[in-house]
């Protein structure tokens, strides 16, 4: 079975399907990416298929706090790894990017924490690759929602000084 058969069984969301049938697919697929990961070590997409199920696996678990969160702390590990070992693949940073900011279930401090790391890795890569509109797309939602949440907050000089630096 190829990365796309399993990425199949990891699908987010399927209309009729209920969450424990999700879950068990996520199982399912992230059994597979371990499984391709010891057959085909030089392959890093596995790894990042794996950490992106890890994610996929958190968001589904609702009912274990715990396991939600060894779920994300594993994701957490495996792409800042990929990241630390191909610094000059800016697509490991971008999943890192991403998970940082999706990372909305702690406190508000966590969360803002999360975000500001989001955007920093957002700015990093739009400023080296201008172009690339992934890029630019999450500089730009990670700035609105952090300025969004200084202007909630009563921050107008953050929220002021984020809105500046996309003018």
């Amino acid at each position: 079975i190829g990365v796309t058969g399993v990425q199949t069984c990891a699908l987010p969301i399927w209309s009729g399907v209920s969450h424990q049938e999700r879950q068990a697919y996520a199982l399912r697929a992230l059994e597979l990416f371990e499984e391709l990961r010891s057959t085909d070590t030089n392959n890093v997409e596995y790894e990042l298929f794996h950490a992106k199920t890890l994610i996929q696996l958190a968001s589904n678990e609702t009912e274990n706090r715990k396991k939600e969160q060894d779920y994300l702390k594993q994701a957490k590990r495996e792409l800042q790894q990929l990241k630390d070992r191909y610094p000059d693949n800016p697509e490991y940073e971008y999943a890192l990017g991403i998970f940082y900011f999706t990372q909305t279930t702690g406190t508000r401090s966590e969360t803002l924490e999360s975000m500001q790391t989001a955007n920093e890795i957002g700015k990093k890569l739009y400023e080296a690759y201008p172009l690339n509109i992934r890029y630019r797309q999450l500089y730009a939602t990670t700035s609105y929602r952090l300025a969004r949440h200084y202007h909630e907050v009563g921050d107008n000089r953050n929220a002021r000084e984020i809105g500046r630096a996309h003018v």
